[in-house]
């Protein structure tokens, strides 16, 4: 059981549904647990400390933890991307290389042609 699941069953989810949830709808139950946290009935219950509770500070522990995960996301992203963009060109400059070859060969034995019927030519 991950940290997730035992967060919504102390936060009175039930267990056997928790357990038993896909991993896509487990996700989404915690998120929307981390967006709208059960609110303590006094601060003085909640155990609050500099004026936010202790759910009010797990609750900024985690949205700081999401977004940290969400930028390290958006940078290993950004990163494949400019790897996969850099491929590509590669592969496009490498294209081009052969084509231009192919052409040159062609070229080459068009102009050998070209002198070997001439030569023919002035044989005769």
């Amino acid at each position: 059981m991950n940290v997730r699941s035992r967060s919504l069953i102390k936060a009175g989810y039930d267990e056997d549904d928790i357990v038993e949830m896909e991993r896509g709808n487990l996700l989404n139950t915690y998120a929307e647990y981390l967006i709208t946290p059960p609110l303590p009935e006094s601060p003085e219950k909640a155990g609050a400390v500099g004026g936010m509770s202790e759910a009010e500070t797990e609750f900024r522990k985690h949205e700081l933890e999401l977004r940290k995960q969400e930028l390290e996301w958006q940078r290993e992203w950004r990163q494949a991307e400019t790897e996969r963009q850099r491929r590509e060109r590669e592969e496009e400059l490498e294209r081009v290389r052969k084509e231009k070859e192919e052409d040159l060969e062609r070229q080459r034995q068009r102009d050998e042609l070209e002198l070997q019927r001439r030569d023919e030519e002035n044989q005769r």
